[in-house]
């Protein structure tokens, strides 16, 4: 089985300074074909250079799949913390662009549970 980016929603918070950046970030994935959860600020404190995955499962190709469109070095935190529906983005005032190279799907492993 395989997980594409259609069968994913993504919430998206803005830990950065710049207003409205979650928004235009929510965008790009849903015209990258991600389906479209919340949107809006981080909680305070919340500090990220460019963007990190937030997702509550060890196991998670959902998490994935987003970390690969944000880009190459995106990392995927378990936290026990879920902000909104599907994968939670949180993304800083580096983040700039979605990764145009990154798979449209993931093959999901015998031990993957979504």
């Amino acid at each position: 089985r395989t997980v594409k980016r259609a069968d994913v929603t993504v919430s998206v918070y803005n830990a950065g300074k710049r207003q409205g950046r979650a928004g235009v970030t929510m965008d790009l994935l849903e015209r990258a074909g991600f389906g479209v959860g919340a949107v809006g600020n981080a909680p305070k404190g919340t500090k990220v250079w460019a963007a990190v995955v937030h997702t509550t499962r060890t196991v998670h190709p959902d998490a994935t799949l987003v970390a690969r469109a944000l880009g190459a070095q995106v990392r995927v935190v378990v936290t026990s913390d879920d902000l909104g529906p599907g994968v939670d983005v949180i993304i800083g005032d580096h983040f700039r662009k979605l990764n145009p190279k990154a798979p449209r799907s993931v093959r999901v492993t015998n031990q993957a549970s979504c």
